[in-house]
């Protein structure tokens, strides 16, 4: 039976590297949403022109966030036309957007994981902001956050070297009730006995269950898997 859950563990681990790292690639060439939401916000924005922003700044200001979405456009409408191609005012808005609204809020965390705006521009500072986004909401004691900032961090050598924000916030998520977070805790542990051939069999055992147990427990919430 031990060594049957193990094969399971082991099975599900490579499934899920795969898919882990060619995630980001399907996105940026096969999600119909980079398309068909910047013509709708083009379309949306073609009734407005740049007179039209003080107007809609009231309108996001009290808390309607396709406002601030419209005003994102309107810059990147605007900056095209004049050959002056500026990603700062559009991201701006679109994280205002984002603060309002909470299913806005992970449509623009997948564009960001996709490295650009939710307009189809790519985002040189993309990683940094949702960092600060991803942080903010979990250190606000959002669970689902938590877990997708250790997502992050996880895949992130170059800002977590030795991956302890991302055991810290994994840790957390767990504690949480995060299945999600308890399956990536797994699959970190099952990782890292494959780099350590001197591991004790006793612990790889323990590992490939806390990564079993995850999957099982693992829930639908939205999770960054970046490359």
């Amino acid at each position: 039976m031990g060594v049957f859950i193990g094969f399971i563990a082991i099975v599900a681990l490579v499934m899920y590297v795969f898919a882990d790292k060619i995630k980001r690639a399907l996105f940026n060439r096969f999600n119909p949403m980079r398309y068909l939401l910047p013509a709708y916000q083009r379309e949306l924005s073609s009734k407005y022109s740049p007179y039209s922003i003080p107007m809609l700044q009231t309108k996001a200001d009290a808390g309607e966030f396709m406002a601030a979405v419209t005003i994102a456009q309107i810059y990147t409408k605007y900056a095209t036309l004049q050959d002056d191609k500026n990603t700062t005012q559009p991201a701006y808005w679109y994280t205002k957007a984002a603060e309002l609204d909470e299913d806005y809020q992970q449509h623009y965390f997948s564009f960001l994981e996709g490295g650009m705006l939710p307009n189809g521009d790519i985002y040189p500072d993309a990683d940094a902001l949702l960092e600060t986004l991803l942080t903010v909401k979990a250190e606000q004691g959002d669970v689902k956050q938590q877990c997708a900032l250790g997502a992050f961090y996880s895949h992130r050598p170059q800002r977590d070297p030795k991956k302890e924000k991302a055991k810290q916030w994994l840790r957390t998520a767990a504690d949480g009730q995060s299945g999600d977070a308890l399956f990536l805790l797994g699959k970190m542990a099952l990782e890292s006995a494959e780099s350590h051939v001197t591991l004790k069999k006793q612990s790889r055992r323990k590992n490939e269950n806390l990564f079993l147990l995850g999957l099982i427990l693992k829930d639908t919430a939205f999770l960054i898997h970046p490359q």
